[in-house]
């Protein structure tokens, strides 16, 4: 029993001579977890429908990728860094679209430094209309078709004058009915010509050339038409999605994250980081004071 009171005393009487520095280190411990454990000011949910700006269903999901990648543009963000009172880079790591799901609604997420439900609203709703702008620039200027309309418009001039041509050349008759009307005219005529020579079968063969040339350039005709169609309603759909854009996306807010999250949480682990610093600085003076006794 001594022995132990020997041992014991001298450790309890540093501990007693330096209890501010546990105090101190408790203190510090403490105030480092509350800090690094404590969430966010805000978070604020909006979501975008993307239904109301375009009514096919792809253009609606390469409007979320639009989005996303509007969130990473320093002229679209600029206004709503200045409400937020951030960087344009603080805003953009600030800021994310994402796809919900598999549905053509895209949710933005906006965590704030402050906690001001109505101005982080103000924020991502800036992010949208701004975006929305920068996405429908492109018809401002009236750029007038397409490279890719342009070229298939020429290759659809050039056979429409390939088949005047062709049509020309056998006399204002189309060559494959031409061909047609030779070949079933030599058939009823009981003195067809027997041999491959004969100046009917040159005719004839002649004109079966010709009429199958004219079959393909009626296939790249209607090939080349089929192209126009297709791009004149997708330029006419993209000319849509643009407008209405134009004319703003509305959001709708799924609400905020409250400014404290869990509190009493918060306040367990900030009392566990408290105690912990205070034993390791215990322990650390017990240490050091029997280092010193040896």
């Amino acid at each position: 029993m001594t022995e132990l009171s020997h041992a014991v005393g001298p450790a309890l009487h540093q501990l007693r001579t330096l209890w501010w520095v546990v105090l101190v280190a408790a203190l510090a411990a403490g105030l480092s977890t509350y800090v690094t454990a404590r969430p966010p000011a805000s978070v604020t949910y909006g979501v975008v429908n993307t239904r109301t700006v375009t009514p096919l269903p792809n253009d609606r999901t390469d409007l979320i990728v639009d989005l996303q990648t509007a969130a990473t543009i320093p002229s679209v963000l600029e206004r709503p860094a200045a409400l937020a009172k951030m960087s344009v880079d603080e805003l953009r790591a600030s800021l994310e679209v994402s796809r919900i799901g598999s549905s053509t609604l895209a949710r933005i997420t906006f965590t704030s430094g402050q906690d001001d439900p109505a101005t982080n609203r103000d924020v991502v709703t800036a992010f949208v209309d701004d975006a929305s702008v920068f996405l429908s620039q492109s018809t401002d200027s009236d750029p007038g078709p397409s490279t890719e309309m342009t070229e298939v418009l020429a290759e659809e001039r050039q056979v429409r004058e390939e088949i005047a041509e062709a049509v020309a050349s056998s006399a204002g008759v189309e060559p494959d009915a031409a061909y047609a009307a030779m070949r079933d005219r030599l058939l009823r005529d009981p003195s067809l010509p027997s041999t491959r020579d004969s100046k009917d079968a040159t005719r004839l063969r002649r004109m079966f050339e010709a009429a199958q040339r004219f079959e393909q350039l009626e296939v790249q005709l209607n090939r080349a038409t089929n192209r126009v169609t297709a791009l004149e309603a997708q330029e006419f759909q993209q000319r849509l999605r643009e407008s209405a854009l134009r004319g703003g996306i509305p959001v709708t807010f799924e609400g905020d994250v409250p400014a404290d999250g869990d509190g009493t949480a918060l306040v367990r682990r900030t009392f566990a980081g408290g105690v912990a610093g205070g034993l390791l600085a215990a322990a650390v003076i017990l240490a050091l004071g029997r280092r010193r006794r040896a």
